[in-house]
């Protein structure tokens, strides 16, 4: 597909993706990031994943999320391990995104965090006070069965 019509099916009334993200563990510590606009949206500060779209000529759901953790946290050394978990974002008529979840694994707490994002966090499973997106919720019970 030409950017030309990339573009237009991207200003189209209905505009549908694939998305692959990373749930992260270090230890017994999983990754969350903080994206402002939806701190602003949702009010929940640790809402996203590393992660994002599949980009037009990746065949390979891993390559997308390797280049991602690459360009999102600046890493090229996580395991990824398998899917865990598929999650859906729906925002009316302007965009509709089927994301994989995928199990990772960091041989570090390494982070070099985008602009994309304003802040990260490494959260504990046991650690109930944080408050988290519900599908990043849903990924980790999945991980954890």
């Amino acid at each position: 597909m030409s950017g030309r019509v990339e573009s237009a099916v991207k200003k189209s009334s209905i505009y549908a993706t694939c998305a692959v993200k990373a749930l992260v563990f270090c230890g017994d510590e999983f990754l969350v990031l903080s994206k402002k606009a939806w701190v602003d949206q949702l009010g929940i500060t640790w809402n996203d994943l590393p992660g994002g779209r599949v980009e037009l000529g990746e065949v390979f759901p891993e390559a997308a999320l390797r280049r991602e953790l690459q360009e999102e946290i600046g890493s090229n050394d996580i395991s990824i391990m398998k899917p865990i978990h598929m999650a859906t974002v729906v925002k009316g008529l302007e965009y509709h995104v089927v994301a994989t979840i995928f199990l990772c694994q960091a041989n570090s707490k390494e982070v070099f965090l985008s602009e994309e994002h304003t802040d990260y966090c490494w959260v504990s499973l046991k650690d109930e006070k944080v408050l988290l997106s519900p599908w990043i919720k849903e990924s980790v019970s999945k991980a954890n069965s």
